[in-house]
């Protein structure tokens, strides 16, 4: 469930024996995002991002400024974001390069009760590792 080609490096992926603790009715089933790219790795260090909740978290954060930073460090980008962005949506094979070179700063996702991510174990190489 995870369409990870050139056009897409998120899949929809269900949670089996998810837990749900915020107020309102349970839901049938608990659903998430997932990244094919994995985690963002950068000189060795796993990040998450600061701004996304999460409990028993376990790897160092980062704000959303901060990894934009780093990204665009390891892109060798030199000007804004804005730019960066445009410059993807204008440009195929900038894109198609920028998402060759960035996927390699992550690594496989391996998310407990996922039951699904064949297609982004066949986008990548490698063993996965845990968020």
């Amino acid at each position: 469930m995870c369409p990870c080609d050139e056009r897409s490096a998120w899949g929809f992926e269900t949670l089996d024996d998810a837990r749900y603790s915020f107020d309102g009715p349970d839901p049938d089933l608990i659903r998430i995002y997932v990244s094919c790219f994995g985690p963002l790795a950068v000189d060795g260090e796993t990040f998450a991002v600061s701004e996304v909740p999460a409990r028993g978290r376990t790897i160092k954060t980062l704000t959303s400024p901060q990894a934009i930073a780093k990204v665009m460090q390891q892109l060798g980008w030199r000007g804004s974001v804005v730019d960066l962005i445009y410059s993807n949506v204008v440009d195929a094979s900038a894109r198609a390069e920028r998402n060759a070179r960035l996927r390699a700063l992550g690594s496989l996702p391996v998310i407990p009760g996922a039951s699904s991510l064949d297609a982004c174990t066949s986008s990548r190489e490698g063993p996965g590792k845990a968020y």
